[in-house]
Parts: structure tokens; sequence; C-alpha cells
């Protein structure tokens, strides 16, 4: 009996320790399994797209600049046209305000016409009002409204038109515009160049406001349609892009003025035909539409001086390749001109810092104010920023060519920018209960911040309240969660 009891002990013993090490390789086991989980989920981790926010946490941009004895300026074509005549070659001296070159520029001339008729038209209106107090014919005074206003609106949509790249991101110089519009529809063109077997080596098509098919033309312009346009291409031109001509162009910096001299007219317009007696009071409104009509006569001449390229600064010129009948366009570089009277400092920026600034804002080098000169819109090659180029007096960083010192830039409405919302796709939003909440990456893990919402347009929806120093946030939340490893999408 004895001896069984030992027997059965003996095998209990040996189950139990059978037992622990089956729990500890189980455990063993699972533990493993866990493992090679997380490390599955971490390489095979979802992909996200962020959306950059830019940071406008205080007043004044701030970096490192370096002062330059030796400048060189690019003289740019402020408007395009046909050289008519060269007065510099390379090498020549010039001083500030030398006449270089000579543009002839056919939508220019036809401004400077339409504005000369719309101030012609003002004044005679205005001779009736004072010599005919009642009794106009009414017919007369019609007709000669709905003419002012007609050239009105043809000086509105023929202001400073010009194509723009479809793609923001384009280099390549644009389709020159000549010519003026006469079709009285407003609306755009769409121009699309393809290879073909024109002497040119392309042709284009071209869509909206009206449609067919074109060659392309670099040594004299082409008809663009049948409304009075004219186009004309770079020697080298690329192939499969796309540009677009608006009518009108709103994209002018002399848009608001154009149509604020068109509805001037229309005004006018509905106050001549409501009744013929002439007040003192609507003499005084025409005599206010003689004094637009004549400011858009002087943009319009300051438009045409234009075409006079003349030198922004003393110096020696450099990289002039034109010649006379070339066309330009407007933006592009017509020459340089290399000086050294001047003493400059360049410093660079991120492309979306340069948003928030302009040439009229205030900086500073080594703590002395500087005007900004230029803001480049073109990546430096070397550090994929933007140049901004600062004119120094030459008493204060006189010797100090090649030294760097610090220069900072104050950012233009500072105050309104700090505290403005942020718009983001709605895709962006996560929402859990009442609380909003958005993504964003830090070191290639979620993390989420609350938010609170404002407005929603379409697809999206404004922001506001949240981290500052957040400086991304995830595109698309479905399927994240905060602490999950993510990887970039590539672009």
């Amino acid at each position: 009996m004895k001896r069984e009891k030992k027997k059965n002990l003996f095998k209990n013993k040996w189950f139990l320790i059978i037992l622990v090490i089956f729990l500890i390789l189980l455990g063993f086991k699972v533990y493993n399994t866990f493992l090679k989980e997380v490390k599955v989920e971490q390489k095979v981790q979802k992909k996200v797209e962020l959306i950059n926010i830019s940071k406008v946490d205080k007043p004044f941009l701030e970096n490192q600049c370096k002062i330059s004895s030796e400048n060189t300026v690019n003289i740019v074509a402020e408007t395009g046209g046909k050289i008519t005549r060269l007065y510099k070659q390379n090498n020549d001296k010039v001083k500030k305000g030398d006449l270089i070159m000579s543009l002839k520029s056919l939508q220019q001339q036809a401004a400077v016409q339409n504005a000369k008729v719309a101030l012609q038209q003002a004044k005679l209106a205005l001779k009736d009002m004072t010599e005919n107090t009642r009794g106009q014919n009414f017919e007369e005074l019609k007709k000669q409204q709905e003419l002012v206003v007609k050239n009105a609106y043809t000086a509105f949509l023929n202001n400073d038109l010009r194509f723009y790249p479809e793609d923001e991101q384009e280099t390549d110089l644009p389709p020159v515009v000549s010519g003026n519009y006469n079709c009285n529809k407003e609306g755009k063109y769409v121009l699309e160049t393809y290879s073909s077997a024109a002497d040119s080596g392309g042709s284009f098509r071209f869509s909206g406001l009206e449609s067919g098919i074109q060659t392309v033309y670099t040594a004299y312009p082409g008809s663009l349609g049948g409304c009075g346009l004219q186009v004309k291409f770079p020697f080298e031109f690329s192939k499969d892009k796309k540009w677009i001509l608006e009518i009108p162009n709103k994209k002018s910096s002399s848009y608001q003025q154009a149509l604020q001299a068109y509805e001037l007219a229309k005004q006018n317009q509905n106050l001549s035909l409501k009744t013929n007696k002439v007040s003192d009071e609507k003499i005084s409104q025409q005599q206010n539409v003689i004094k637009q009509a004549r400011i858009n006569l002087q943009i319009a001449y300051d438009n045409l001086a234009k075409t006079q390229i003349r030198a922004t600064s003393n110096g020696v010129i450099t990289n002039l390749n034109l010649h006379k009948g070339d066309s330009v366009a407007p933006g592009g570089v017509l020459l340089k001109i290399k000086g050294t009277e001047k003493i400059q400092a360049e410093a660079f920026f991120d492309q979306n810092e340069t948003k928030y600034i302009s040439k009229n804002s205030q900086a500073f080098v080594d703590n002395k104010e500087v005007k900004i000169n230029t803001i480049s819109q073109v990546l430096d090659d070397s550090s994929n920023k933007a140049k901004i180029v600062f004119d120094l007096d030459s008493k204060d960083f006189k010797n100090q060519d090649g030294q760097f010192f610090d220069c900072k830039i104050k950012i233009d409405d500072f105050e309104n920018l700090k505290n403005q919302k942020t718009i983001i796709p709605l895709s962006a939003l996560s929402v859990l209960g009442d609380t909003y909440y958005i993504f964003y990456l830090k070191e290639n893990q979620v993390r989420k911040s609350e938010v609170k919402t404002g407005g929603v347009f379409g697809d999206k929806i404004e922001i506001y309240d949240f981290d500052r120093n957040i400086s991304n946030i995830i595109k698309d939340t479905r399927g994240l969660y905060e602490g999950k490893f993510v990887q970039l999408t590539e672009k």
C-alpha cells in the first residue's frame, strides 16, 4: 500500500512539472506572437498624407543675411510687345533712367485710345449738362451714354490681357497676347499646345470663348479666333502645355481700377437717363466721372510707358540676348545690369513664409531699417528657398562685403494672421461625441489634438483654438487612432 502511494505521488510530481513547463512554453509562444504582430503592424504601416500648417506665431521673420557690395539687377518686362529699337548693347555703361529698348504693344496703345475716347465722351456729357438744363433730346442722350458705357466695357475687357499657366509652378515663358478684344463677352480662352508638322513644330487647340485649332507662330503673332486677338509663342515653347487667358484679367493689379471705370460709366448712364433735368448734384457727379476718366487715361499712359525699357540703376549691361523684332512676354527677364554702387544683403526664407510679407514690409539688417528690393518667386537651387534682397545704406555697411548679419522682416497684419482660422478637408476631422479632434504626426506616430470648428465650405471646414505648435495635420483620419504607427505617402 505504501509503495503504491509513493508511486502515485511520484506520478503527480512529474505531472505538475510537465504542466508548469507547458504553461511556460505556451506563455513564451503567446508573447512571441504578440511581438510579431506588433512588428508586422510597424512594418505594414498605414500610409498617410499630411497638410502642412503655416505658423504665424511671432511678428517677424528672422534669418541670417550676407552683405554684397556688387549687385546684379534683373530688368524685367512689365508688359509684352515687340522690340522696335535697341539703344544699348552688352558691356555698355548705363545710368539710372537711361533708355535701353522700346517695345510696341498694340494692347497698351488701344487702352490709351479707349481711355481718350471715354474722357472725351465724359467731357461732352458735362458740356451738354451745363448748356442744356432742360429739353435735351432723350434719344441723343441715350446713344451718347450707350457709347460711353460700350467704350468703358471694351477698355475693361482689354485691360492688361495676358496668359497664365494652368500649373502655377510653370517656369516656361507664356505666349504673348496682342490685338484688341471686340466680342464683348466675358470668359476665358484655354490654349493647349501639341507637336505637329508645322514649321514651328507645334500647334495649339483653343476652347472657351471660341474654339478651334491654330498653328503655333514664334516669329510673329497668329490669329486667336475671330474676336480681334492675336498670340505669339516664345521661340523655345514646350508641347503639351496649357495656358489660360481670362477676359477680363482678374489677376491684374489694375483690374479694380478698370472695373471701377466701367461701373462709373454705367452709373452715369442710369443717372443721365432718369431725367433730362440737370441738377447741381448731377453736374458734380459728371465732374467726378471726368476725374476718374482722367485717372484711367493716366493709368493707360503709365502702362504704355512700360514699353520704354529703362535702366533701374547705374552699371554695365550684361545678358542682353534680344534683337530688334523679337517679342517679349510680361515677366520675362530682358537683361541684367551689373553695378557696384549699391550695397545689398540677401537672405533665404521658406516660400510659405514669404506670403506674409511684401516689398513694402518693414525690414531690418543688424537692427538698422532697410528696404526690400526683391522677393524672388523662384526657389533657389541650392537652398530650395525664396531669396530676398535688401537695399542697404553704404554708410552703415561700408567694407562689410561677405559678412553675415541678423536680418528680420515684420509680418504684415500680424495680429489678425496669428488668430485666423485654418481651413482643412472634412476628412481630416475626427468626431467623438460632441468633441472634435485633428490627428497629426510626431515621430511617425499618430497624435491627436482637440479643436473648435467654424463654418463649412463644401468639403472643407474651418478649425481654430488648437495647439499652434502643430505643424501638420493628417488629411484622412479613417482607420487611425492615437499611438498608431504610420508612414508618409510618397508624392
